[in-house]
């Protein structure tokens, strides 16, 4: 048995209570998927999507578009027809290859369609069709795979209406946040799990900017998504989402600090709908960690507090975000966290560089910035690595 099937089973023994996910993590990091296969299978598949695209799209204005659709229909039902004889004769590689190829196929007709009749509903319906009927492949089939890219589809989808339209697609965001946080909390997987907490990160900017918002509301989608979090059972996609939410929110601070040397008016004047906003969502992150006793998530509330009103937001931001990074590198390692180390590390360095560009970039000579910014990579990577080498030995003893 290889490892991709042994992690089918070990779902299903999962899900029958059999093993818990941290037993079924430690069984399948004991074997390695020697199988080369799957990779061809993958960039085939790749190469092949980027061509069906640039092949819908060529000029061919010589063919009338019901010959073309028509020929866009043959080949999408040829290629379904050799997944599902593929994967009926257990070849399940190269069945969901061509599956997945079919249902790029379908979505490039559903782009033809739209680009020969410009009709905009047409676009706003098609897109969660094309979504939809990846979910009813991901029930039908249950392959990770195909979850995977019918995500992809649902987040670029949105990005479309979004960049086109300039609307928000609330459809397309519920299918993503109901119908695949379903399938992605009942059959986890490490990129599973990454890329529905990217996607909704994501749509969180789609949706800032549809709606013209400032960027302090993605501070508090983002709280709000941290605290959604911390009520999910299944720890590796919950640790997940809390990482994405956190880190993303590091990102925003950073960026911050640089568009509040010369803030604009409305950031100041905060509308009272926000207050009254982020008040609930602190309430809701207040009773959360009280009732889960979670005391430890006390100090990520001064990532989320909006400083903008405050004399010198910078200075506080910068004080703040230092603060919560320490405090987790310590934990981490008095702890003996492994699992959380890359999240430390990660926060620690935005937050060492959002410092050091602030207070550096116009007070040394350029050359002498990079330099010294290069020793203290160097510094931080052996304090880690260190650090992991020891905990490592720990963990042995």
């Amino acid at each position: 048995m290889n490892k991709s099937t042994l992690e089918k089973e070990g779902n299903e023994w999962v899900k029958e209570e059999i093993i818990t996910e941290e037993q079924l993590s430690i069984i399948l990091s004991r074997y390695k998927n020697t199988s080369t296969n799957n990779i061809f299978i993958t960039f085939a598949v790749l190469f092949i999507s980027i061509g069906i695209l640039l092949f819908v799209f060529s000029d061919w204005t010589f063919v009338s578009p019901i010959i073309r659709t028509t020929l866009l229909l043959f080949v999408m039902i040829t290629l379904y027809s050799y997944g599902f004889s593929f994967y009926k004769r257990k070849k399940q590689g190269y069945g969901i290859g061509f599956i997945i190829l079919g249902y790029i196929f379908f979505g490039a007709t559903l782009f033809f369609l739209n680009h020969t009749y410009q009709v905009p509903l047409f676009l706003i319906y098609s897109l969660p069709t094309w979504s939809m009927i990846g979910l009813c492949f991901i029930f039908r089939y249950r392959d990770s795979a195909l979850l995977i890219v019918g995500m992809l589809v649902t987040v670029i989808g949105q990005g479309i209406i979004t960049t086109s339209l300039e609307q928000f697609s609330w459809l397309l965001f519920f299918i993503f946040l109901i119908g695949y946080f379903y399938f992605v909390y009942n059959r986890p997987s490490k990129w599973s799990n990454i890329l529905f907490s990217a996607g909704l990160i994501v749509q969180t900017l789609y949706l800032t900017y549809s709606f013209d918002l400032t960027y302090y509301w993605l501070l508090t989608m983002y709280f709000l998504l941290y605290v959604l979090a911390l009520y999910i059972p299944k720890q590796a996609l919950h640790r997940t989402i809390i990482y994405v939410s956190i880190t993303a929110s590091f990102f925003v601070r950073s960026f911050e600090t640089v568009i509040l040397e010369d803030p604009p008016i409305e950031y100041i004047n905060m509308k009272t709908f926000f207050w009254s906003f982020w008040i609930i969502v602190a309430a809701f992150f207040i009773i959360t960690i009280v009732w889960k006793k979670k005391h430890e998530q006390w100090i990520n509330l001064l990532i989320f507090i909006p400083f903008v009103f405050t004399e010198n937001p910078t200075f506080i931001i910068i004080i703040c975000l230092f603060i919560v990074s320490i405090y987790w590198v310590i934990h981490v390692y008095r702890h003996v966290r492994t699992k959380q180390i890359p999240l430390s590390m990660t926060i620690f360095l935005i937050s060492t560089f959002t410092a050091y560009i602030q207070f550096g970039w116009d007070s040394m000579n350029r050359s002498l910035f990079f330099i010294i910014g290069g020793i203290i990579l160097f510094g931080i990577s052996f304090f880690f690595e260190h650090q992991r080498r020891k905990l490592e030995m720990e963990e042995h003893v």
